[in-house]
């Protein structure tokens, strides 16, 4: 009997990953970005970029053994599922009706949230969102030793797929820190902050094995080769590099001030245009110092600390309302689609790319998302005033409810933060993890419940 209870468990989570990646199937095919053929040329060769770390060109080796790329947005799904299924464990507890309630949710995050979108698409975007369950699961979770190995390995795979997540998981351990010090419950706190000690553990040595698989791969000992070029291109936003150079170019020795004068408007203008001036000052490979002495000028500059405020304040603001799904898709509509393409098809040599890509709905121009966008935003106001009352009403630190709320919000917060302040703002890096919003409305639901029905028992 209990083998035949883990062959339908195996199944079950195997259905609910489908579900998750109905977006997917609706296309056709796996969903695409622009830079999902440049992660489909990482796991081809192997071989990382320097704007872009290894990790997921990895994962899409792993998972579809260049076979099938089905098999790697099946996995995402698996991973959806299993960490929305834990989290819900961890707060509504023992609960008769939690594989209902848990089926339920992923259906409902599947068709009216972006979570679908992101677990069907070639991106490590959908990473993000699993890093803020992870961390939930981990502190307040119950765990057992096998559980810890697979979500350290996890942790590891996330903070090499994409380097946002690296701020992101700082930025959740040092405010849920600050947080549990305030704790009454001293057991609580040692309990707490012995799981928080684990995943700085984890965390240190994902970083230090970033920082020496880079100087391996670039000669760099660093956690982002291209860190410096990304900032250097933000703060170009915020008008502060046109005002640095006017003021410091005279007499310096800066290969930027040749150009001072035709410097984009924009930082994706800046680092995308292959024929602007950032290529011509070397690109990712040679300008990486040069980028880094100008940033550290700036931020120890405190006569620019006003300007920088208040654009990063405007920018974290904006990035929290910038949650639109579809619009960042990859656009087919001119020949720029070409070399994509061809990229793809030259580092995923199966006879399924070249059947499938180009009769999906994407290719065809037909996946339409004014509605869809429409219902969503409807869906994450009815979530926000959900979360609101329920946090207005219940400010317990011992229920798991009640934190399920502030992780999520630290997470949803922090990850607006990072992203419109040291890359750019798009509704794309938002999306990633908006879904967690209605999550935590329907857990909030469904605990409510469970409590509702053990007091009528």
């Amino acid at each position: 009997m209990r083998a035949v209870y883990k062959i339908l468990t195996v199944l079950y989570f195997i259905l609910t990953a489908v579900i998750l990646c109905f977006p997917a199937f609706y296309n056709g095919y796996p969903l695409f970005y622009t830079d999902s053929a440049l992660y489909l040329e990482a796991a081809h060769k192997l071989i990382p970029t320097i704007e872009r770390p290894i990790g997921y060109g990895l994962f899409i080796r792993l998972t579809s053994r260049e076979v099938t790329l089905w098999s790697t947005v099946l996995i995402q799904g698996i991973i959806a599922s299993l960490l929305i299924y834990h989290s819900m464990i961890t707060v509504i507890k023992a609960d008769r009706f939690k594989r209902i309630h848990h089926f339920i949710t992923l259906v409902f995050l599947s068709l009216f949230t972006s979570l679908g979108w992101f677990v069907g698409q070639l991106m490590p975007d959908v990473f993000s969102g699993f890093l803020v369950l992870v961390f939930f699961n981990v502190v307040y979770g119950k765990n057992n030793i096998l559980s810890y190995i697979l979500y350290a390995i996890l942790i590891g795979i996330i903070i090499f797929s994409h380097l946002s997540n690296i701020p992101l998981l700082m930025c959740l351990i040092v405010i849920t820190g600050i947080i549990i010090l305030f704790t009454k419950s001293r057991i609580l706190k040692i309990h707490i902050l012995r799981r928080l000690a684990f995943l700085g553990l984890v965390f240190g040595v994902s970083l230090i094995s970033l920082a020496i698989y880079n100087y391996r791969q670039f000669s760099r000992l660093s956690l982002s080769p291209s860190g410096a070029v990304f900032f250097f291109a933000r703060l170009i936003d915020t008008g502060v590099v046109d005002t640095y150079l006017n003021e410091n170019c005279e007499g310096s020795a800066y290969r930027v001030c040749a150009y001072k004068d035709s410097i984009p408007s924009t930082s994706q203008a800046f680092l995308w245009h292959a024929e602007g001036i950032f290529y011509k000052m070397g690109g990712w490979q040679n300008y990486y110092e040069e980028a880094g002495q100008i940033n550290k000028a700036i931020l120890t500059s405190p006569k620019y600390y006003k300007t920088l405020i208040w654009n990063f304040a405007g920018a974290t603001a904006l990035q929290l309302v910038s949650f639109n799904v579809g619009g960042d898709f990859y656009n087919f509509t001119d020949g720029s689609w070409r070399p994509v393409y061809d990229k793809c098809i030259e580092n995923f040599p199966r006879d399924e790319m070249r059947v499938n890509f180009l009769n999906t709905r994407q290719s065809r121009e037909v996946l339409k998302f004014s509605t869809l966008n429409y219902i969503y935003n409807v869906i994450i106001i009815i979530s926000l005033i959900l979360v609101i009352i329920y946090f207005n009403r219940c400010r317990k630190a011992s229920d798991y409810s009640f934190i399920f709320i502030i992780n999520i919000i630290i997470g949803i917060v922090c990850n607006a933060a990072i992203c419109a302040n040291l890359s750019n703002v798009l509704n794309r890096y938002q999306s990633r993890v908006i879904w967690l919003l209605p999550l935590a409305a329907l857990v909030i639901v469904f605990y409510i419940v469970s409590v509702c029905i053990k007091e009528t028992d």
